[in-house]
């Protein structure tokens, strides 16, 4: 005899693990993406510890992250000279974690994308190493550009780099053009809240 249908009341145990589930894999998927991001240019800079320190404890604000507990614990006791430390451990990371997360179900890698963005702006300096991974990024992922405002940043991209140089006046126009879409950056701000990712 086949099941009947359950039709959950909205606020049951049930409905509220699902939606646990769901936000924990948008968090994780964003918090990843801004990893990437933060080291996709040559190094870990200075400037980019602090978007990294916040973002991570937003993460564990609400979710516990054996990862993102490790890397806050490196990073406080490397301080200040944290940058090769983090730059190691946060690679460790990409390499388990990225494995585990099936980027062709539902939301997940326009979230991972839209924290990547997050992490090569988060310093407001974009170089031409970050814009190639952000190139090769939506080669990977070309339904990322069936978005307008993705794809409009992508040609933007593309003319910026004819010359194979990108100087601060452009850096600065490719990071507004990141802030549209994803929320301003942290030198802007002092802020790198997930919630202005447009989370899907």
């Amino acid at each position: 005899q086949r099941k009947k249908y359950v039709d959950y009341p909205i606020g049951a145990k049930a409905l509220e693990t699902i939606h646990k589930k769901r936000n924990i894999k948008k968090a994780t998927c964003y918090w990843l993406g801004f990893l990437r991001g933060v080291i996709a240019s040559e190094s870990v800079v200075q400037a980019e510890l602090e978007p990294l320190i916040i973002h991570s404890n937003e993460l564990l604000n609400y979710f516990h992250d054996d990862d993102a507990e490790e890397l806050l614990a490196e990073l406080e006791q490397q301080w200040p000279d944290a940058s090769a430390e983090a730059e190691g451990i946060i690679k460790n990371i990409l390499d388990v974690r990225l494995q585990e997360i099936d980027l062709e179900e539902g939301y997940n890698s326009i979230n991972l994308f839209y924290g990547f963005l997050k992490g090569i702006a988060c310093d407001n300096v974009i170089t031409l190493k970050e814009l190639k991974v952000f190139l090769n990024y939506l080669d990977s992922y070309p339904k990322l550009i069936e978005d307008p405002r993705i794809l409009d940043i992508k040609l933007k991209t593309v003319a910026a780099m004819e010359d194979s140089i990108i100087d601060s006046e452009e850096s600065d126009e490719i990071c507004e053009w990141i802030s549209r879409l994803v929320g301003d950056s942290f030198a802007d701000t002092g802020l790198t809240s997930s919630t202005d990712s447009r989370l899907q």
